[in-house]
């Protein structure tokens, strides 16, 4: 049944709303693991985006390929799975994603590790590395217990040779081999904080911005999977959805993007 054909008929029997996120302007990215997977074998090599900035995410060698299963998402919903040697790059320009870093941007992302203690980092959706001189955005789950971190959830926007604001939230803010929405809202010189890290609707941290932004493009073009050129932070564990915004939704829009992944994963979001 076709992706939008099966949204009507999940409308119907309430798994899913009428609302889905291209309805909202600035939605650049929209990757749903029901919609636009091209598949080799079992494994993933190209995802396309169906947001407004078009293109895919890919990857052309076989053995760094997420697996896909059409109920392996949370709600037995379809999903990626990424076993610490895969990953997926935009074959767009790296400067498409200069929105996640230089002004305002919203970002969601429905995921989950699977090792229940993997004391390790993993990327998730980054433009860069979370060094200070590598430009873009990071989002990544930090459980290395050698620095006394357990199941936090790090977002790292930087201007190329400094951070611009940086969030590292407590303990166990992101619990391990279970699925999780995480939201990220960047709107840089805001009258609140510039960055706003949440975890099933609830806020983990935030962060004022500490030095100017940069409209430049980021150190590489988006990943799924890792840190940009990172090999040592390759995730293990699955993402059944990603979303992200080149502007900062407002309160009601966000409400709006969190009602949908709730009843389409069936997990409770503030």
């Amino acid at each position: 049944m076709p992706g939008r054909a099966r949204d009507r008929a999940r409308s119907r029997r309430g798994i899913t709303s009428r609302f889905l996120p291209i309805q909202l302007s600035g939605c650049a990215l929209w990757l749903r693991a029901d919609r636009g997977v091209t598949l080799n074998g079992s494994t993933v090599s190209a995802w396309a985006n169906q947001g407004t900035a078009g293109g895919s995410v890919t990857q052309g060698t076989a053995a760094s390929q997420p697996t896909w299963s059409a109920t392996g998402g949370p709600n037995s919903q379809a999903g990626l799975s990424f076993d610490g040697g895969d990953w997926l790059t935009s074959d767009l320009a790296a400067s498409a994603w200069a929105f996640l870093h230089s002004a305002n941007s919203t970002v969601f992302v429905v995921w989950k590790t699977t090792s229940a203690n993997p004391n390790t980092y993993f990327g998730v959706l980054s433009t860069a590395s979370s060094g200070t001189p590598d430009r873009g955005f990071a989002l990544f789950y930090d459980d290395r217990s050698g620095l006394s971190r357990n199941d936090r959830l790090i977002a790292n926007i930087n201007n190329g040779g400094a951070n611009v604001a940086t969030i590292l939230t407590a303990n166990n803010a992101f619990p391990a081999a279970a699925w999780g929405v995480t939201e990220t809202v960047y709107a840089y010189q805001d009258a609140g904080s510039d960055l706003i890290a949440l975890v099933n609707g609830t806020s983990v941290g935030t962060s004022e911005s500490a030095v100017a932004t940069s409209t430049s493009a980021p150190q590489g073009p988006l990943e799924l999977g890792r840190l940009v050129n990172d090999a040592g932070s390759r995730l293990i564990g699955s993402i059944a959805e990603a979303i992200a915004f080149n502007r900062t939704l407002t309160t009601a829009e966000r409400t709006q993007v969190r009602r949908y992944l709730a009843s389409r994963y069936a997990i409770t979001i503030a």
